[in-house]
């Protein structure tokens, strides 16, 4: 029986804690999963995950991730105040996103609280 592998992204990659890198591990440890981008404003991140994961895609925006990207499943590792922007263009796009935060603190204000069944 062949299984179908889930294609993934990570968003951000910045050099705090390694969670980029760390996600990515996690990704491709999980059976039906595999790392196949990275998205981050940053070129030295960008050329720092191609380097840890040769082979992968990378991407400067989430919008060019979106559009060029052929994923199934964005992982949101960016800074909290990022969450629910960066969320909302995945829904957007069509894209599953896993955030680690239920609820963040939104750029408006308040929160943003994923009650869409997708994340």
């Amino acid at each position: 029986m062949n299984k179908r592998v889930i294609e993934c992204a990570v968003i951000g990659y910045g050099p705090a804690f390694n969670m980029g890198n760390y996600h990515m591990n996690l990704i491709n440890a999980t059976p039906g999963l595999k790392a196949v981008a990275v998205c981050d404003t940053d070129p030295s991140r960008l050329n720092a995950a191609k380097n840890d994961f040769p082979g992968i895609d990378t991407y400067n925006s989430v919008d060019e991730l979106l559009d060029k990207g052929n994923i199934d499943l964005t992982v949101v590792v960016t800074p909290h105040n990022t969450h629910a922007p960066i969320a909302l263009k995945c829904l957007r796009g069509r894209k599953t996103y896993c955030c680690r935060k239920a609820h963040v603190p939104y750029h408006g204000g308040g929160y943003f609280y994923d009650r869409s069944g997708s994340g």
